[in-house]
């Protein structure tokens, strides 16, 4: 069965398109644009004034698509702008790589004798950063070491990263009595130290017996450990042992040990042995 039809329309019936008709509710076109603009005109000092005040609150930093390489591109990089960039990234950025592309960039349009000038440039993270890349630069990493103040000269024994840089820094020490005995006794004081690692106690014993190839002898090394005792502890004791074929070193390391109280070697003891378990269980 289909659903009935709709009646038709009696002929004293009116028919309004639906169109019509939808239009008929609303308001006109000209009354409605009217209401708009004075709505929009009685409202825009209160928008103006909120858009205003977020604004002025919006906290000052750089815009987020701003990376290391392109805040240092708008740096000039020279040798007369170079201190107050410095002084800028130290100032403004926290993020320690603005530093060093910065100083990756300064390398090679600064000379050495302004680059070390700078304060930050001696900054622990930056100058390890130095040493680092100018482990591939020998020619540069030899002047730096030329420039360097004595005061600073004990900065390096601990950054450099190859052997090739530590042969290096002999030969340089080796000019200068005062550099020669800096350098050999931050050695002495630091091999063996649980912090250093593998790696930086191979180039500590590296640069002694350099050292004591190139003066035929170990007494040079092991005057300065006599020198050097009262900051001895049993871990530069033990380390300093291994050293090969150096009589006069290990009279001076019995000699320093015998000073030792009992309570520093078992101190020292106990945590050599820790330090050997924790590697057997690795």
């Amino acid at each position: 069965m289909f659903p009935a039809r709709a009646a038709s329309p009696s002929s004293d019936q009116t028919v309004v398109p639906l169109k019509l008709s939808m239009l008929s509710n609303e308001v006109p076109v000209s009354e409605n644009a009217e209401a708009k603009t004075n709505s929009l005109q009685n409202n825009s000092g209160f928008f103006l004034w909120r858009f205003l005040k977020f604004y002025w609150n919006l906290p000052s930093q750089p815009p987020a698509s701003l990376t290391p390489r392109t805040i240092v591109e708008q740096m000039r990089c020279t040798p007369r702008s170079y201190s107050n960039e410095m002084n800028e990234i130290y100032q403004k950025y926290t993020d320690s790589r603005v530093f060093k592309t910065y100083l990756t960039k300064a390398l090679d349009t600064i000379p050495l004798n302004v680059l070390q000038t700078s304060i930050y440039f001696w900054g622990h993270k930056n100058f390890s950063f130095i040493c680092k890349f100018l482990a591939t630069r020998p020619a540069q990493f030899r002047q730096l070491l030329k420039l360097t103040p004595l005061e600073k000269y004990n900065y390096y024994p601990g950054q450099c990263t190859t052997e090739s840089q530590m042969e290096i820094l002999l030969e340089d020490a080796l000019e200068d009595k005062k550099k020669l005995q800096e350098t050999t006794d931050v050695i002495i004081v630091m091999i063996g130290e649980p912090r250093n690692g593998f790696e930086l106690d191979n180039l500590y014993y590296f640069y002694l017996n350099k050292l004591i190839n190139r003066q035929e002898s170990d007494a040079y090394v092991a005057e300065r450990i006599q020198i050097c005792k009262n900051e001895l502890a049993m871990e530069q004791i033990e380390a300093l042992r291994k050293i090969e074929n150096a009589p006069l070193i290990a009279k001076a390391l019995k000699e320093i040990e015998a000073l030792l109280t009992p309570e520093a070697v078992q101190k020292t003891q106990v945590h050599q042995k820790v330090l050997d378990e924790n590697l057997s269980g690795s």
